[in-house]
């Protein structure tokens, strides 16, 4: 558990988890969004949540950029994994 106090610091302030799916082989499918973390994913050793980055887009009628929660159906790419430190 104390492993992965980082992950479980920044779901604590609001960041984004996402959630390694694998298939049967063991071969990772996808990552997906997740709104809750389940204490029985979180072993010694590792686990199968990752952090995200925050999901930001152009709102036209505010001309601001805005926070866009993220929902299961979408995929996360590698690429918007924040590195374990």
């Amino acid at each position: 558990m104390i492993a992965n106090l980082d992950i479980l610091k920044h779901f604590a302030e609001g960041g984004d988890i996402g959630h390694r799916l694998f298939d049967y082989k063991g071969n990772m499918v996808k990552i997906c969004p997740t709104d809750k973390l389940n204490l029985s994913n979180i072993s010694i050793i590792s686990t199968n949540y990752v952090k995200v980055k925050q999901k930001i887009r152009w709102n036209p009628i505010l001309k601001c950029h805005e926070r866009v929660s993220r929902h299961w159906p979408e995929s996360i790419d590698e690429n918007e994994i924040i590195p374990r430190s």
